[in-house]
């Protein structure tokens, strides 16, 4: 894979509108984490839609990166072992260092907000249960490893 001719003060310009996007992303991130620790979660639906827009915006940037630098799919990573890369200016090479560190970061917060998620949908799973009077104990899983629900009891809660 050969780099394409590009000019080095676009390169830098498209770099620092993505770290500028992913930047705004991980404070969007974070609002979602303090959010969903927060009693009242009903600004998340407002914090899904800026983070769906804002991590469409940084798919474009990207690709739009990525696709100026060769003709051929690499990712960043490869690309960054590239002999090539090494040839670029120092100043380039931190800001590639700079956004590889910024999508680690995105990405570990995102992956953390999304296990939140899966345990606050747990637990009310789980109070579902306790106020149907179904038995904690009786949960199965279907073969695709899906849990199954039991058959709603004849012993609600409240009834005497």
């Amino acid at each position: 894979m050969m780099l394409k001719a590009v000019d080095l003060d676009k390169l830098s310009l498209q770099l620092n509108q993505l770290l500028d996007s992913l930047n705004a992303f991980e404070t969007i991130l974070d609002k979602e984490a303090e959010t969903l620790k927060a009693s009242d979660i009903s600004p998340l639906t407002d914090i899904v839609d800026q983070k769906r827009t804002a991590s469409e915006s940084i798919a474009i940037q990207y690709d739009s990166l990525m696709e100026s630098l060769s003709d051929t799919p690499v990712s960043l990573k490869e690309f960054m072992l590239l002999d090539d890369f090494t040839s670029l200016p120092k100043p380039i090479q931190k800001q590639f260092e700079e956004l590889t560190q910024q999508i680690i970061s995105c990405n570990e917060k995102n992956t953390a907000n999304g296990l939140s998620v899966q345990a606050l949908n747990s637990l009310n799973e789980t109070l579902i249960q306790i106020f149907k009077g179904q038995d904690l104990q009786s949960k199965t899983y279907t073969a695709s490893g899906n849990a199954s629900t039991p058959p709603t009891p004849t012993n609600p809660l409240g009834k005497a």
